[in-house]
């Protein structure tokens, strides 16, 4: 019997053994960490500096003399007299909207202005009487302030009546749309038997008046801006020819964009024959000398990387880094860094294509 169990031992432990051998896994292989090649690349040593630039700003040309006319009453377009290139005189009639309502209430206005003045006519006539009969003490003292009082009533009466006929005739005469100077029709945005409503635009017109150009410059450079600074302005005039022109700071705006920091700066331009209002370019302001240095990097040493910018630099261990950067305007033909680089950065100035961040770096005298 003690035989019998010591063999049955003996197989529940060997039968143990076999599954827990089988159920285990077997171990896998270790990668062999990555080896990366060796990039020989040309650095450039950043150092901070201060830039005598000339600084540029984009915009475009514009009149002097702009608006957008728009309407001032709801109603149906009944009918455009312009179009776009017509030249206007102050007060003619661009557009006439539907005025059958505004009409309608004229004519109420009118009717209530006759009612209240012919009641007022009478209860004047009914004042005068009971102050006869007051001098002679034919009436009482009530009946006399009650027609005192119905003649101040009527007089109430015909002034509300006359403000209601003078609404009732602006609403009338907002119904035609008139030039508010004279100039030029530049783009008619309504046509006949669409509906406008006030505030919606109508019509936009420039004046007679010279051109000029508005810039858009950031708030840190304003500084160095002043009215009258002798400027250039270079058009975009097609086929890569841009047009220079002469002009002068006219007006520097002195508030600034909540959302861009930025500040208008508008440049009055020399006549010149083919400029017109539309038209896009850069102005170049004379040449400032920047009291503050910052780090400035030649443009085609950064790339994008989907929505960032970013540059390749060797760090002390001599490897290539992948660097987000800020990037701020542009000085000739550098950018200046704003953020991710610092005084000292070894930034490579050779090809980048083929690099990769992390890989050890030979760095080429």
């Amino acid at each position: 019997m003690k035989y019998r169990n010591r063999l049955m031992t003996s197989a529940l432990g060997a039968l143990a053994l076999t599954a827990t051998t089988a159920c285990k896994a077997p171990e896998a292989p270790q990668a062999k960490p990555r080896t990366l090649p060796t990039a020989e690349v040309k650095t450039e040593e950043l150092s901070l500096q201060g830039d005598a630039s000339q600084l540029e700003a984009v915009g475009r040309v514009k009149n002097l003399k702009e608006s957008t006319v728009s309407a001032r009453v709801m109603g149906r377009v009944m009918s455009v007299r312009v179009k776009a290139g017509d030249t206007v005189r102050k007060g003619q009639v661009l557009m006439r909207l539907d005025d059958r309502d505004a009409r309608g209430r004229a004519d109420q206005a009118r009717g209530a202005l006759a009612s209240a003045t012919a009641a007022e006519q009478v209860a004047g006539q009914m004042l005068q009487r009971f102050e006869s009969l007051r001098k002679q003490d034919a009436t009482s003292r009530a009946k006399y302030d009650k027609a005192t009082f119905d003649h101040e009533n009527a007089k109430g009466a015909v002034i509300q009546a006359r403000g209601a006929l003078l609404t009732a005739q602006t609403f009338l005469k907002d119904t035609v749309v008139m030039a508010p100077f004279s100039g030029k029709v530049v783009d008619t945005l309504i046509e006949e038997g669409e509906m406008a409503a006030p505030g919606y635009p109508l019509i936009r017109l420039e004046g007679e008046s010279n051109l000029e150009f508005e810039a858009t410059v950031s708030g840190r450079d304003l500084g160095a801006i002043s009215k009258g600074m002798t400027v250039q302005v270079f058009l975009d005039v097609g086929r890569g020819q841009p047009q220079e022109i002469a002009g002068s700071v006219s007006e520097v705006v002195p508030a600034s964009d909540r959302i861009t920091h930025s500040n208008v700066v508008r440049v009055a331009l020399a006549e010149t024959e083919g400029v017109r209002s539309g038209m896009f370019g850069r102005v170049r302001f004379s040449s400032i000398e920047s009291s503050c240095e910052g780090l400035l990097v030649d443009k085609d040493r950064i790339f994008s990387r989907g929505q960032l910018q970013a540059v390749y630099i060797v760090d002390s261990s001599d490897r290539v880094r992948l660097r987000l950067v800020k990037a701020g305007r542009d000085v000739d033909s550098k950018t200046e860094i704003l953020a991710g680089l610092a005084e000292g950065d070894r930034i490579v100035i050779s090809d980048t294509s083929a690099l990769i961040d992390g890989q050890p770096a030979k760095v080429q005298p």
